[in-house]
């Protein structure tokens, strides 16, 4: 209900301000250029909806991750799935300057325990307690500095942390993340650039 308030609300001061605009055109006895204005604004209303609807109809179905893919990203983190495993959800996002690409998959218990041995047997590994929020991408330095891989244990389960600066100033670092519950054999991945 809120977010039609807001859509609403927004949509309504968008094309109030168009009638503003219109409206001092016509005050102002620019009677023209008000009928081009109002035609060239309503236009571009009315087409970018209309263009975005048709880009998201007609766009390829890449939003979702192959097994392949699967296999592949959580293999450049150094974990070896030996079992099959359900792709229990999946979700990517992009934004402008973000991207987020997250999967949760179910994996054996064999993949499981192989997992978080690789990680409790890390020489960084850490018992972070009941919070693990601090995540290695909200670091003041994104750009520069060394690749840092972090592993750690929280009451929720392991966690591996991948964070490599781009050495760039401006360009979003790689981020990715393993997390791997300790009440069931599921393991998430997450993938973020911001």
């Amino acid at each position: 209900m809120a977010l039609l308030i807001v859509v609403c609300v927004s949509l309504g001061l968008i094309v109030g301000f168009g009638f503003l605009i219109e409206n001092i055109f016509h005050r102002l006895e620019y009677r023209k250029l008000a009928v081009q204005f109002k035609n060239i604004y309503f236009s571009i209303l009315i087409a970018v909806p209309f263009i975005m609807i048709l880009y998201t109809i007609a766009r390829p179905d890449d939003e979702n991750f192959t097994k392949e893919e699967i296999m592949e990203l959580v293999q450049e983190q150094g974990f070896t799935l030996e079992d099959s495993f359900e792709i229990i959800k999946q979700h990517k996002s992009y934004g402008i300057g973000d991207q987020f690409e997250t999967f949760t998959i179910k994996i054996s218990e064999k993949d499981k325990n192989n997992a978080i041995q690789l990680i409790t047997n890390s020489k960084n590994f850490k018992y972070k307690g009941p919070d693990n929020s601090e995540r290695l991408y909200m670091s003041k330095n994104k750009y520069y500095g060394p690749k840092i891989i972090r592993n750690s244990e929280s009451q929720y389960g392991f966690t591996r942390e991948y964070f490599e600066p781009s050495g760039l100033s401006g360009l979003a670092p790689t981020y990715r993340r393993i997390f791997i519950s300790n009440k069931t054999n599921e393991l998430t991945f997450s993938d973020i650039d911001e």
